[in-house]
């Protein structure tokens, strides 16, 4: 938990808010909400397609040298932020990828 907050932080793991998706349209719903509650940070998948928009809540743009998806970017956040609850939203196919790519983590 994040002490100087006292709000657990949470990742969530999907279509960034600023990409144009319906996976994405369920983050631009739910972040502010969410981020009232937990302090989010979105690892956000295709972020680099779309223009910036200004969120309230943080923003990691998914793409690395793996790739679109960011195996090695979300093990490395997820290390170093420790998130206390992580949501993954996106195609079955995919977030299997993304938990066998953690199971180093």
């Amino acid at each position: 938990m994040n002490t100087t907050t006292n709000k657990q932080k949470l990742l969530w793991v999907g279509d960034s808010p600023n990409s144009n998706s319906g996976y994405s349209r369920v983050i631009k719903e739910l972040g502010e909400y969410l981020n009232n509650k937990y302090n989010l940070t979105v690892f956000g998948i295709n972020n680099h397609l779309s223009p910036y928009i200004e969120r309230d809540y943080n923003v990691i743009d998914s793409l690395d040298a793996t790739g679109n998806l960011g195996y090695n970017k979300l093990a490395m956040t997820i290390s170093t932020w420790q998130p206390d609850i992580i949501i993954f939203l996106n195609d079955t196919a995919i977030i299997a990828s993304y938990l066998s790519s953690l199971s180093n983590v």
